[in-house]
C-alpha cells in the first residue's frame, strides 16, 4: 500500500467500516443488476420487480425506475459528484453536467443505499450514501472484495454491482441492460437517440470480472434477441413471456434530463447523440 493509500486508510477507515452492516444481508437470495444498455428500450421494467435490484450508473433516468425494487445503487466513477470537473477530452474545467444530472435525478425520497467512490465524499449532499475505495487494487480480485476495506471491483458500474452482490450474500445475480455481454456486442444506452448498434463480435472486457466472480455468485444475463458467449443467457421473451417493444429515448426519459444530456454532448462531456 502506498503512502497516500495509508493516509486514506487512517482518515477514512471508520467511514468504510460502516459497510459491514451489508455483509450477507441477502444470503442465498436472487437479485437483478440493471444497467444502462439500449436493450432497455425494448423491455418492460415492471417485469423485473420480483427480486431486489442493484441499479448502476444512470438507470435512475428511466421513467419506469420506480417500478423496480431498487434497494442498492452503484455509481463509482472518481470525483463524479462535484459541481465542476476537468473534461478529459478538452482538458478544460467545466460545470459538471453529468454529475449534476445524477444529483438531480437520483430519487432522494426513496430508501435506496447509494454506493459511490470515496473520492466523492466532499462533492454532494445526497442521503443514504455509502463509500467504497480500492486502495490501489484496481483489477477484480476476490482476495480484495471487502466493501469495508480494499474493494477491487471499481472499474465500472457492473464491476461494483457484482462486487456488492457478492458481499451481500446473493446466491444469484441476473444482469439486465448489460449489453456489452451480448454476442455480438450491443452498443448504446437507453437514454441515447436511436436503437442500439450491433458490433461484429462479442466483448471480452468483462471476462476477468466474471472469472473472479464465478465461484462466489451465479451470474446470467437477459438479452434482447441474441446470445452471450461469456455468460449463461435467456432472451427477454423466454424469461418474461412478453415480446419486445421499442420505445425512443423521448418516451422513457424526462425531457429535462434529455436537455441536460444534450448540454453534456455540447460540452463534449458525453459523446452519443441525444
Amino acid at each position: 500500500m502506498s503512502f497516500k493509500e495509508k493516509i486514506i486508510s487512517i482518515l477514512f477507515s471508520s467511514t468504510l467500516s460502516r459497510n459491514t452492516k451489508f455483509k450477507n444481508k441477502h444470503k442465498d437470495e436472487t437479485c437483478y443488476i440493471i444497467g444502462n444498455g439500449g436493450s432497455l428500450k425494448y423491455m418492460d421494467l415492471s417485469l423485473f420487480s420480483d427480486n431486489i435490484t442493484i441499479g448502476i450508473n444512470h438507470l435512475c433516468l428511466h421513467k419506469d425506475f420506480n417500478k423496480l425494487d431498487v434497494r442498492y445503487y452503484a455509481l463509482v466513477e472518481s470525483f463524479f459528484l462535484y459541481p465542476y470537473c476537468k473534461n478529459p477530452y478538452t482538458k478544460k474545467y467545466q460545470v459538471n453536467i453529468l454529475g449534476g444530472l445524477f444529483r438531480r435525478s437520483f430519487p432522494q425520497d426513496k430508501e435506496i443505499n447509494l454506493f459511490v467512490s470515496l473520492t466523492n465524499i466532499l462533492g454532494h449532499r445526497l442521503k443514504n450514501i455509502n463509500y467504497l475505495y480500492h486502495f490501489g487494487r484496481r483489477i477484480p480480485d476476490v482476495k480484495n472484495k471487502n466493501i469495508s476495506g480494499a474493494f477491487s471491483f471499481m472499474s465500472g458500474g457492473l464491476h461494483a454491482g457484482i462486487g456488492l452482490a457478492i458481499n451481500m450474500g446473493f446466491k444469484k445475480a441476473i444482469l439486465v441492460g448489460c449489453d456489452y455481454t451480448f454476442t455480438p456486442i450491443s452498443n448504446g444506452h437507453f437514454y441515447s437517440m436511436g436503437p442500439p448498434r450491433r458490433g461484429n463480435k462479442g466483448n471480452t472486457n468483462y471476462q476477468d470480472l466474471f472469472n473472479e466472480s464465478k465461484e462466489l455468485i451465479e451470474l446470467s444475463v437477459i438479452t434482447d434477441q441474441g446470445s452471450s458467449n461469456i455468460l449463461p443467457y435467456q432472451t427477454y421473451e423466454e424469461f418474461t413471456g412478453k415480446r419486445l417493444k421499442y420505445h425512443e429515448n423521448t418516451e422513457i426519459v424526462n425531457a429535462e434530463y434529455l436537455g441536460m444530456l444534450r448540454k453534456a454532448v455540447e460540452l463534449k462531456q458525453y459523446g452519443s447523440p441525444i
